[in-house]
């Protein structure tokens, strides 16, 4: 069964019951709790209360954050992978079907002119905090002829459930982009960089370890949950999520990327593509600046 399909009940469940094989939990607890946080991260605000466990996790890491010693070791908790699944089916599983979409990129799939604009050869696929491995299987379904890493913390439960994961799906899972190399085509990052203290920082790292061709990004600076910052750090200075998201775009243009007018709902994820990839003046013929409705 294709992975972008994996959305259903019995899907979690069978999820649930992979994870259970590395981690002891309570598969009926991480079942509900999955349930419960998709319905809220859909809008549903009354499914809050069924998620006491995360807000006592949320609550843990915002008082670490007050202390100024922040605590990752939240990501080990044995439930965080319900909230995985959640994100999963509600954000980076959508994202990947909608750059499929012929629309997306208003006469053609943002997937499309991505393959075209590299010859017609994706080689290089990068998913940066893969989480267990579901939107890094996803990718290697769109590309199936592409070399497709994920990244994550190699001392995590999740590295080990995801590494099982990469066997099934035919992908590799790595501690960080350093271990990938140059040439990267694409790097999607779906809620990531908002767990990075400086993620403006950490941006310029990617950059220049990888020099990817594409980026697709959903960031969420602004919005509180478990391992989001109330504040972040460039230069030495604090500055609130909306102000870094500014920020963080800017960097993105000084660094040579240019932002490319999507049809996707909410321009999310955003695509950003190094200017100095761009083939010349036959695309610009078929596809023109307006269409592709860049920003400088």
């Amino acid at each position: 069964m294709s992975i972008l399909k994996e959305g259903s009940k019995e899907a979690l469940a069978r999820y649930i019951n992979f994870c259970s094989a590395y981690t002891d939990i309570d598969k009926d607890k991480a079942y509900n709790l999955a349930i419960h946080a998709m319905k809220y991260y859909n809008g549903d605000a009354g499914a809050r209360a069924n998620l006491r466990h995360f807000q006592e996790l949320e609550n843990r890491w915002y008082a670490s954050l007050e202390a100024n010693n922040p605590d990752y070791s939240v990501y080990d908790d044995k439930y965080f992978l319900s909230d995985l699944w959640a994100c999963w089916c509600i954000y980076s599983r959508k994202y990947l079907l909608s750059i499929m979409s012929d629309k997306s990129l208003f006469n053609q799939s943002i997937v499309k002119y991505m393959t075209s604009q590299c010859q017609n050869k994706i080689e290089k696929v990068v998913d940066l905090g893969c989480g267990f491995g579901y939107t890094t299987a996803g990718l290697k379904e769109i590309f199936p002829a592409s070399d497709v890493y994920g990244t994550n913390i190699d001392t995590s439960v999740q590295f080990k459930v995801g590494t099982e994961l990469s066997k099934k799906y035919n992908f590799s899972l790595v501690s960080d982009i350093h271990k990938v190399g140059k040439g990267v085509d694409l790097i999607f990052a779906s809620e990531y960089f908002e767990h990075w203290e400086k993620p403006i920082d950490h941006l310029i790292e990617v950059v220049q370890a990888s020099n990817p061709r594409f980026f697709l990004i959903a960031n969420a600076f602004g919005t509180t949950s478990l391992g989001h910052f109330n504040k972040y750090k460039y230069n030495n200075c604090l500055y609130d999520g909306k102000a870094i998201s500014k920020m963080f775009n800017i960097t993105l243009k000084r660094l040579g990327y240019i932002k490319l007018k999507t049809k996707l709902w909410n321009n999310r994820p955003s695509f950003w593509q190094k200017r100095d990839t761009m083939i010349g003046m036959v695309n610009w013929q078929i596809i023109g600046p307006s269409a592709l409705g860049l920003k400088g």
